[in-house]
């Protein structure tokens, strides 16, 4: 081996360690829970964003939680059916995206989150691992929640009172009726906001 290969072969190892750094880095600082898990539902590498959205100090007590601690990340779903549908749409499909769970937290407590992932098979097309992210949507869904009941309020507010309520939108065309005034068109509300 010269001089020339020797050099060649230590800046080749010196690119390596720095994109190894790198992407280690951005593995550990991602905003986003990060995993790799096996398909029998045991953890193989999370990041420290998935540890603490799940409430675990460290990502690796999170693995050796699910992984050598016995337990399968399957009892990590409130749902159970949760894993085992999205396991299945990446072994069909290869990927999935925004797949909405609620899942436990180490306390006990509930969250939910979103998740994206796919399926990493071998030369035989079985499924050796899945890769994915998960982003906590719990504020998210309260609020969709609180939302959806003043919907309500306001729907059984408009529909109790004693007066044709109505709006239009800058078309001139119904956008919400209330009870009395769809039953003095004798249609579904539908009907009338479609029209």
């Amino acid at each position: 081996m010269n001089m020339d290969d020797i050099t060649e072969s230590m800046h080749a190892l010196r690119m390596l360690k720095e994109s190894e750094l790198k992407y280690r880095a951005l593995f550990e600082n991602a905003i986003e829970g990060i995993f790799q898990t096996t398909p029998e539902g045991k953890c193989i590498t999370a990041n420290p964003a998935l540890a603490r959205m799940h409430g675990y100090d460290s990502a690796q007590d999170f693995v050796t939680t699910f992984s050598v601690g016995g337990k399968s990340l399957k009892e990590i779903y409130v749902n159970p059916e949760d894993r085992v549908n999205w396991t299945r749409f990446c072994d069909e499909q290869g990927s999935m995206e925004g797949f909405e769970a609620q899942v436990y937290r180490k306390d006990k407590g509930k969250i939910w989150v979103t998740m994206n992932a796919r399926s990493v098979k071998d030369e035989h097309g079985n499924t050796i691992r899945y890769d994915g992210t998960m982003v906590g949507i719990t504020r998210r869904k309260e609020v969709e929640a609180a939302l959806r009941a003043s919907e309500e309020r306001y729907r059984t507010f408009i529909d109790s009172t004693s007066d044709a309520v109505f709006l239009k939108d800058e078309q001139l065309r119904y956008v919400i009726v209330n009870r009395l005034l769809r039953n003095f068109f004798q249609k579904e509300e539908k009907e009338i906001i479609a029209g």
